[in-house]
């Protein structure tokens, strides 16, 4: 790898440390070096590894293996798919993709699992959800119906209050 390749404006912004070389300079929003290249705005490291390596192929984005943003260090990236690079970092997607087990303790593989709109849910824990659900549906309603038997029977309306006697 040879780094004379670089143009001077960029390696000013570069201090190299034992494996990664971090960026000093300006910064993107999401963290990354960013930098003025062929008349765009770029990302310091996507520069750097062009020069170095070769343009990134169709369809990849590169991964930081060291999970440092600011390096730009050629041998610390990797031309992987989107979908790779997120469930390599730690956002949502990737922390759920990792789980084999729901809060429950149910196993989330095979028939036990179902997904709804991208996402994996227990079928365990779901019927047991739905389960009690139905049972305090049931028992609210006929508690209902009790109360309104017991109007029937006693000859009041729910609108004629009942009094008292002997007040």
């Amino acid at each position: 790898m040879d780094i004379s390749l670089i143009p001077k404006r960029i390696l000013k912004n570069i201090t190299f440390m034992q494996y990664c070389w971090i960026w000093i300079g300006p910064l993107t929003t999401k963290g990354y070096g960013a930098v003025w290249w062929k008349g765009k705005h770029r990302e310091a490291h996507s520069v750097i590894y062009e020069i170095l390596i070769g343009p990134v192929p169709d369809g990849l984005e590169l991964d930081h293996t060291c999970r440092t943003p600011k390096c730009c260090n050629p041998d610390c990236l990797e031309p992987v798919t989107h979908r790779e690079n997120v469930l390599r970092g730690i956002s949502f997607a990737a922390t759920n993709a990792v789980k084999t087990h729901c809060p429950s303790g149910h196993l989330l593989a095979g028939d036990n699992v179902y997904l709804y709109r991208g996402s994996r849910y227990c079928r365990a824990c779901h019927r047991r959800h739905s389960l009690n659900w139905w049972a305090k549906k049931r028992a609210s309603s006929s508690t209902v119906e009790q109360q309104a038997h017991n109007l029937l029977v006693s000859g009041s309306s729910p609108e004629t209050p009942t009094t008292i006697e002997g007040q």
